[in-house]
């Protein structure tokens, strides 16, 4: 077993690490970064906010189906928020 130590400098002052940071938190905050590109080619989306955005539009097409539907309807009048 060997072990070895090794020190990285941090990232002040490489190019290119300030915008990355910027579109790192862009996208952990949940911000769209469909057009948000480096050196002109724009980021992939990751799996994780693929599925995010799919459950968010499966969600709301629910929603609207239900207010729709006569048992939305009925319910409605006792509660406006959808079970």
């Amino acid at each position: 077993f060997r072990l070895q130590l090794v020190w990285v400098p941090g990232h002040e002052g490489v190019d290119g690490n300030e915008l990355a940071d910027l579109h790192a938190k862009s996208a952990a905050a949940g911000e769209d970064c469909a057009r948000a590109a480096i050196d002109g080619d724009p980021l992939p989306h990751s799996a994780a906010a693929l599925r995010a955005e799919r459950r968010q539009m499966a969600r709301l097409e629910w929603q609207r189906r239900w207010a729709a539907s006569e048992y939305g309807y009925r319910y409605s009048r006792f509660d406006d928020a959808p079970p």
